[in-house]
């Protein structure tokens, strides 16, 4: 290739590789009506892959009318977006792509945003489960564990302050 004008280059190329031959328009044609979501992509993806089928195809002069784009790219959907399918086409004579592709990508912002505050509320619901390592905020401990109570006559101390005291080695327990 020996051209030095861009437009004579691109005529070129043209000629060599997007040849509008029938092949050409089988072979999109197939793509465009085998077309199918792929899991884990996002709807922008899948809306982008889509809109390059069609200006292939738009490119080998095939032209499709917008309400066919539109249902061709509802029945690419999966079956998990039957209802937001029956919402859009009940009661309707027509349907836009604009239309069908503007609230596929709605549906996507909302289901994110459903999700953000889901995980956002679960966190601050979780609660601590099990034992904590201090049980009586406030009253210090040996380790963490508590004491047990005299079996003695009571007296009465203030809040906090505990009325058993440990006999010495030496002393008698029922004693003191």
């Amino acid at each position: 290739m020996k051209e030095t004008i861009a437009s004579s280059l691109w005529k070129k190329l043209e000629d060599k590789y997007m040849t509008k031959s029938i092949e050409n328009r089988l072979y999109l044609k197939k793509k465009l009506f085998r077309f199918q979501y792929k899991k884990g992509i996002s709807m922008i993806e899948h809306l982008d892959n889509y809109n390059k089928i069609l200006a292939d195809l738009q490119n080998l002069d095939v032209e499709i009318i917008d309400e066919d784009k539109a249902l061709l790219l509802l029945n690419s959907l999966p079956d998990t977006y039957e209802h937001l399918t029956t919402t859009l086409l009940y009661g309707k004579d027509e349907v836009k792509f604009i239309d069908v592709s503007n609230a596929l990508v709605n549906n996507e912002y909302r289901k994110k945003d459903q999700l953000d505050h889901r995980d956002s509320t679960s966190e601050a619901l979780t609660v601590a489960r099990g034992r904590t390592n201090n049980r009586r905020s406030g009253v210090p401990s040996e380790l963490g564990r508590s004491r047990s109570k005299s079996r003695g006559p009571s007296h009465s101390k203030s809040k906090g302050e505990s009325s058993f005291r440990r006999p010495t080695k030496d002393e008698c327990a029922y004693c003191h």
